[in-house]
C-alpha cells in the first residue's frame, strides 16, 4: 500500500531496481509509493478521501479533460495497477486519442511544496509514436509565468528531455533544455532536484544538466500528463505508461 515514508522493499523489484529509502542530505521524504496494492481500472484513485488505495497519493485530472492538441485524458478507464506497477493504457479507442494525467500529491499539504526533488522510474510499452508525456512541477496558483519545469518529456518515439520554462512575461521560452539519448521503451529513473540555488536533473542517478536562472520560488506541484503530441495518431496504436514507483522529497 502507498506510504508517506520511505520503507524496505522485499522481493524482486518489477523494473529491476527497487525505491531507494536512502534520502540524500539536504531532503526530507514525504511521499513513496510502489504499487504493491493491485488495483482495477476505476478503482486506483478518485479524490482524496474515498477509500481507494491510492488516492493519499494521487490525484486524478476528471475524465474527459482534453490534452493540448485534442486527445482526451481519462485516468478512470485507463489507469490500473498490477504486477506491482502503474499501468496506463495509452492509444485511440473508438478513434480518440486517450492518455492519462494526475497530480502526485505531497500528503503535508494536500498539493504542492516550495524547492524539493521528485522521482519515478518509468518506462513505455508498445508502438506509441505521436503520443507522448510531460512529468512537470507546476505553480499551485496556475499563473504560467511563476514557473514550469518538465522532466520527462518528449514524444513516445523519441527520446526522454528536460525543459526549464523562464519565468515572469514569456514562459513560453525554454530558459534551458537539456537532452538525452535514451529512449522511453527502457526502465529509467527520472529525478528533479529544485532548490533556491536552481534546479538539476538526473537519469540513473546521473545528472544530465543544471539550471542556474528562472528558478521558481513559489508552490508547485508534481503532475504527469500522458496523451497525443502534436499531429492526429493513427488509431491503430497502441501501448502503456508503466510506472515502477515514485517519491516526492522536500527540502529540509
Amino acid at each position: 500500500t502507498p506510504t508517506a515514508s520511505p520503507a524496505p522493499t522485499t522481493g524482486v523489484d518489477p523494473s529491476g531496481q527497487a525505491m531507494s529509502t536512502v534520502v540524500k542530505p539536504g531532503f526530507r521524504r514525504v511521499s513513496s509509493v510502489n504499487f504493491a496494492t493491485s488495483a482495477p481500472a476505476g478503482g486506483v484513485a478518485r479524490s482524496v478521501g474515498d477509500n481507494l488505495p491510492y488516492s493519499g497519493v494521487i490525484t486524478p485530472y476528471p475524465d474527459g479533460w482534453t490534452d493540448n492538441f485534442g486527445g482526451t485524458y481519462r485516468f478512470g478507464t485507463q489507469a490500473s495497477v498490477s504486477g506491482g506497477t502503474l499501468k496506463v493504457a495509452v492509444g485511440s479507442p473508438g478513434g480518440v486519442n486517450t492518455g492519462a494525467a494526475w497530480t502526485w500529491l505531497n500528503p503535508e499539504t494536500g498539493w504542492g511544496f516550495t524547492y524539493g526533488a521528485v522521482e519515478q522510474r518509468a518506462r513505455v510499452t508498445g508502438d506509441l509514436g505521436g503520443f507522448g508525456s510531460a512529468s512537470l512541477l507546476w505553480p499551485d496558483s496556475n499563473v504560467w509565468g511563476e514557473g514550469e519545469i518538465d522532466y520527462p518529456e518528449g514524444d513516445f518515439g523519441g527520446t526522454t528531455n528536460a525543459f526549464h520554462h523562464a519565468l515572469g512575461a514569456d514562459p513560453g521560452v525554454n530558459a534551458s533544455v537539456f537532452s538525452t539519448d535514451v529512449t522511453w521503451t527502457d526502465w529509467h529513473t527520472y529525478r528533479i532536484e529544485w532548490m533556491p540555488a536552481g534546479t538539476e536533473y538526473f537519469i540513473d542517478g546521473r545528472s544530465i544538466g543544471r539550471n542556474t536562472n528562472s528558478t521558481p520560488t513559489t508552490y508547485h506541484h508534481w503532475v504527469t500528463q500522458i496523451g497525443r503530441d502534436g499531429a492526429a495518431v493513427d488509431t491503430a496504436k497502441s501501448g502503456t505508461y508503466e510506472v515502477d514507483w515514485a517519491v516526492i522529497d522536500v527540502a529540509s
